[in-house]
């Protein structure tokens, strides 16, 4: 028995030791080769101000940038012991403290992430597996140059992201938790985004859950504005999305709940101005308003299918909730609904085309 053990003790010694070396080799030979590599691949300059061995059995890399979007301030890399015995490169985890990432927002379904598209880039030559994927305080920089009235800019911060593989008998199955703080260029909070779940490019299945908590709609003005002709002056929203995905056919069940929203009172027209015709923007907000409850609040539930390699916001399908508050109304205030229904069938049919609109896809 005794021997037994040294004979394992003298194999886990020699392994760490060929674990180290190697990892040793690599840190030295970083700027020669890993770096190279990675401009290669990406088809951007790639740089870090410090690379060095860290405790235990890592490499550590400071300040490190891809092009003019990319930052991150460290990347630890710790390697995988089974490595030794497989092809390629197997490390396991990455860890990402503090990233910062560019995205720029040039058309409805069109981002910049500065780097160059998949075509031009060259593939890896060796096949790496990484195990597990941490992201720690992370700040994602969206700006949107889409808009009519100019670029919008939010920031995603705070942004925490875990994803490793479920297990040895499915490798390219990743399972994730993500949650961000959604803010404005003045720091001030927008919202909360939570996520968890799993996918799997190589069959292209996935089963995930979104939520967006908090959200307050008064910072989201350029986007409202496009559909709406009057300012909020208040307004929360509550979002979950479920995502279920089979062979790349991405189907998502969506709950809405809105809150508080009321409506920034305009300035009576002077004594005989004449009234100017309503254009698509007020005859939106005439439809929107009269789903909301008396307390400003409605509930939409929608789902949407589309492909999980390419999704798009399409195939709407609106469910039995989206004039629940409505009915609700209906049956404490009869001829008050009665009324405002009329109203707003009037109005419909010069509004459908702003609806479908907002709903179709490209």
């Amino acid at each position: 028995m005794k021997k037994v053990l040294k004979i394992i003790l003298v194999v886990f010694v020699a392994v760490v030791l060929l674990l180290g070396a190697g990892l040793a080799f690599v840190v030295l030979n970083a700027r020669g080769i890993i770096l190279p590599r990675l401009e290669k691949s990406l088809g951007v300059s790639v740089s870090a101000s410090a690379i060095r061995l860290s405790w235990p059995l890592a490499a550590q890399m400071d300040d490190l940038v891809v092009g003019q979007t990319i930052k991150v301030k460290r990347v630890v890399v710790v390697p995988g012991f089974t490595g030794l015995f497989t092809i390629g490169m197997v490390f396991d985890r990455i860890v990402f403290q503090g990233p910062y990432v560019k995205v720029t927002r040039t058309g409805k379904d069109t981002f910049d992430f500065g780097l160059p598209s998949a075509g031009d880039r060259k593939k890896p030559q060796a096949s790496f597996v990484v195990r597990r994927i941490i992201v720690k305080g992370g700040r994602v920089e969206f700006v949107d140059q889409s808009l009519d009235d100019g670029p919008f800019t939010l920031y995603v911060d705070d942004l925490n992201v875990e994803a490793r593989q479920v297990s040895l008998m499915q490798p390219t199955r990743i399972r994730f938790r993500a949650s961000a703080v959604v803010k404005t260029t003045k720091e001030e909070k927008v919202a909360t985004f939570q996520g968890n779940g799993w996918i799997d490019w190589i069959p292209k299945d996935a089963d995930a859950v979104m939520a967006l908590k908090d959200a307050d709609l008064t910072y989201l003005e350029p986007y409202y504005r496009q559909y709406l002709q009057k300012d909020l002056q208040s307004g929360h929203l509550q979002a979950q999305a479920s995502m279920k995905a089979v062979h790349n056919e991405l189907k998502v069940d969506t709950h809405v709940e809105l809150m508080d929203i009321a409506f920034k009172q305009e300035a009576p027209a002077a004594e005989g101005a004449q009234e100017q015709p309503k254009d698509t923007k007020d005859l939106t907000y005439l439809a929107f308003d009269s789903i909301l409850s008396s307390e400003g609040k409605a509930v939409f539930d929608f789902s949407i299918t589309t492909k999980l390699d390419h999704p798009k916001f399409e195939h709407l399908k609106i469910k039995g909730s989206f004039l629940g508050s409505r009915i609700q109304a209906a049956v404490t205030n009869p001829q008050e609904t009665i009324e405002q229904y009329k109203k707003v069938g009037e109005q419909f049919e010069a509004i459908g085309k702003e609806f479908k609109k907002m709903f179709k896809g490209d």
